[in-house]
């Protein structure tokens, strides 16, 4: 999103460009709570810092144009897969091959996303991204590694993130994803009947675990089912 400002009283209010991971969770918390003019204060509220009742000052159509942009950037999310960053002057990369996920890392995931993948989103991102040892090119293809996990530290780390730009959530929502499609597809055709038969009292249909597709939902845009029920003012 542009940066946009507005102005309530002889105060000036900024939207941010970059939507964070403590905003989503704030708004997702509202949306199953709210509706209407009601949703889009909290929301406005939420990004800008602005209090309710200075709000409930703005013009009813100024304040759904606002909402309205705020909408657009939450419902057409950048998808793209950052494999590094640098956030808060630390650079960070993501696991380089899920495939060798540690046990430590697989606990504490399942863990979180039996719990609740939005309220534990920073957490989850402060595992797929640690901070990088190192990167290089070799024969032209980049590659990096990330720090060892340690479940002790995690919290720690957890809590900076939470005001980790959201597009490097979507990015990794959609990868994890499609890798844990590709690694489910790859998987049952190895098996064999009896194996398979084995893995269906715990699954019967053999599907895509539904945190997968929990994840698959948030990388597109996870607030947009209800979000989009709002006006269609144009800015």
């Amino acid at each position: 999103m542009n940066k946009i400002s507005f102005t309530v009283g002889d105060k000036e209010y900024h939207i941010p460009k970059d939507l964070t991971i403590r905003h989503y969770q704030e708004i997702a918390g509202k949306e199953l709570l709210l509706e209407g003019n009601q949703r889009d204060v909290h929301m406005l509220n939420i990004l800008t810092g602005c209090p309710m009742k200075e709000l409930k000052k703005i013009r009813h159509d100024e304040l759904k144009t606002l909402a309205k942009y705020c909408y657009r950037g939450i419902q057409s999310p950048d998808q793209t897969f950052y494999k590094t960053f640098e956030y808060k002057k630390s650079k960070f990369g993501f696991i380089p091959n899920l495939s060798t996920l540690t046990t430590g890392e697989f606990v504490d995931l399942d863990d979180l996303y039996s719990q609740g993948i939005v309220k534990n989103l920073h957490k989850i991102m402060s595992i797929l991204y640690r901070e990088l040892k190192w990167t290089k090119e070799f024969l032209g293809e980049f590659r990096w590694e990330i720090e060892d996990y340690d479940s002790d530290t995690h919290s720690i780390q957890s809590e900076r993130f939470k005001d980790l730009p959201f597009k490097y959530v979507t990015g990794a929502s959609v990868f994890f994803y499609n890798f844990g499609k590709e690694f489910m597809t790859n998987m049952l055709t190895s098996l064999s009947q009896e194996e398979k038969q084995e893995m269906m009292k715990i699954n019967p249909n053999l599907s895509i675990p539904t945190f997968l597709k929990d994840l698959e939902n948030i990388g597109n845009g996870g607030l947009s089912s209800i979000l989009s029920q709002t006006t269609s003012l144009e800015i």
